[in-house]
């Protein structure tokens, strides 16, 4: 009997077209990375959120001075003006330290300024206008408030 030889037939290289693949992978990633990089450096604007701050720290105040407009004119009462300057104080001191300052009662946000240190200013607006919110209506009362809304400007506008 005849023996039957066998040919070894040697291993099929893969298509040079694959490399042109893999280069396009590569070059894409690279595009992704380069876009992304680019994307960052405009998010932040270099001035630390400066110009955030300055923007919420005019609305503030400028919805402040309203609050005590309203109370002057006599569309708000003491209790309802004191409400809303407290209010309007913790959704700034919020707004900016991207907390929960804003949905805080006055022994919460003690506890929030044990953590915080800049929250010590906003308790001490909260503290005092609560006692003119929940005191019987009078003169005194409008004479308190209009000491709480000077101090809660200072705290907007020495807010760091």
């Amino acid at each position: 009997m005849a023996r039957m030889e066998r040919s070894v037939y040697p291993p099929e290289s893969y298509s040079p077209w694959w490399w042109l693949v893999v280069a396009l992978c590569l070059l894409g990633m690279l595009a992704v990375l380069w876009w992304a990089r680019r994307a960052l450096r405009t998010l932040d604007d270099g001035d630390g959120g400066g110009a955030l701050l300055e923007k919420v720290r005019g609305e503030t105040l400028a919805r402040i001075d309203g609050i005590a407009a309203a109370l002057a004119s006599g569309d708000l009462t003491t209790a309802r003006a004191a409400a809303r300057l407290s209010a309007e104080v913790r959704r700034f001191a919020g707004t900016v330290t991207n907390g929960n300052a804003d949905y805080l009662v006055l022994p919460e946000l003690r506890r929030a300024a044990l953590v915080d240190a800049r929250l010590e200013p906003v308790v001490a607006v909260v503290a005092g206008v609560e006692s003119t919110a929940f005191a019987p209506s009078g003169p005194s009362g409008d004479a308190g408030l209009a000491g709480a809304f000077e101090q809660a400007r200072e705290v907007v506008r020495q807010w760091a």
